[in-house]
């Protein structure tokens, strides 16, 4: 009887762990993303910009992405990402901003974070990119999107529109398969070209993103697959590295 008593208890351990697995659910909600510039750009000058500083090794590339930020662009964001379990049972919260990145609503230091995600490469073959991008293709709601952008050369900035509207035609087609129909009637969007200022980017995206856990476990199978650190070697080679066989 306690034989029986133990097992049905794994089991049914084992049915709410599979339960939450296939109900669970990664959401990003993107409450605000705004890029603007500041000024009229030039791609060549921010080339040119990066080779100098990055020749003379006075900063990091990425501190010079931060540089080029700071003086051609204006970057305002705020999002939430949320893990849940049983479609509403929340088990992770990550809160980021201009301000500040927070898990669990406690304060985290973003550089250490960022240098962190950076520590190693990732390669993927093509034929894993491609079921990726299948699998990850999300669910939305909230959607609005407005961008308008141009450059120096008008017909440059008409085929820059075209193939943008394009790209996200192709990607509403799929996301509305996974989509509610009454989300779907919901959605707002907007690629212009603009004609008065040269090299110029307006965006201005609001959302609710989301993958099911089943998906995002999948994506990070192929990643660890794929997963290579910076002195070259694959994740499988590195406890082997010392073997000759």
């Amino acid at each position: 009887m306690v034989i029986f008593l133990w097992l049905l208890a794994i089991g049914i351990l084992i049915f709410l762990f599979l339960l939450a697995i296939i109900t669970g659910k990664l959401r990003v909600e993107i409450k605000n993303l705004e890029i603007k510039n500041k000024e009229e750009w030039n791609l060549r000058l921010v080339q040119e910009l990066m080779e100098e500083l990055e020749k003379e090794e006075l900063v990091s590339t990425h501190k010079v992405k931060e540089l080029i930020q700071e003086k051609f662009f204006y970057i305002k964001y705020d999002f939430v990402i949320s893990l849940y379990i049983f479609k509403f049972i929340k088990i992770f919260s990550l809160n980021a901003n201009n301000k500040s990145v927070k898990i669990y609503g406690k304060k985290i230091n973003k550089d250490k974070l960022i240098k962190k995600l950076q520590a190693e490469e990732i390669k993927i073959s093509l034929k894993d990119k491609i079921k990726l991008s299948k699998r990850l293709i999300p669910s939305l709601k909230n959607f609005e999107l407005y961008m308008k952008l141009g450059t120096d050369n008008p017909i440059l900035s008409a085929f820059l529109v075209y193939i943008l509207n394009t790209l996200l035609t192709i990607f509403l087609t799929e996301a509305s398969k996974k989509s509610k129909l009454e989300e779907i009637k919901k959605w707002r969007y907007l690629i212009m070209q603009n004609n008065f200022i040269q090299n110029s980017l307006n965006l201005i995206l609001s959302c609710i993103i989301e993958w099911k856990l089943v998906h995002i476990m999948y994506m990070f199978s192929l990643l660890k697959k794929g997963r290579v650190k910076k002195n070259g070697k694959s994740s499988n080679r590195r406890t082997n590295e010392k073997c000759y066989g």
